[in-house]
């Protein structure tokens, strides 16, 4: 959701809640099946981008986010997209 900051006006982009597991701890304890899970969801939500004409352009662990309680894998850091915002 797109969001402008109550005090300063600056516009910001607002994402859910995510139960994250720091992704150091997450990653050593995943299967064979989780990690194809993931890797799934995170070219899902890229080929979604990509269709909207919105490219991540630093997709990294430290910014994927996962919740593995409820399998959700919402991107976040698209901190590039404020220089647009503002214009």
């Amino acid at each position: 959701m797109l969001s402008n900051d109550v005090k300063s006006k600056v516009p910001a982009l607002v994402f859910e809640h995510v139960n994250n597991t720091d992704f150091k701890v997450l990653y050593p304890t995943l299967g064979d099946e989780d990690i194809r899970y993931y890797i799934r969801e995170v070219i899902k939500a890229l080929d979604f981008c990509h269709s909207r004409g919105i490219m991540h352009r630093d997709v990294k662990p430290h910014n994927i986010m996962i919740d593995h309680e409820t399998k959700k894998v919402p991107f976040v850091f698209f901190s590039h997209l404020s220089q647009h915002l503002t214009r």
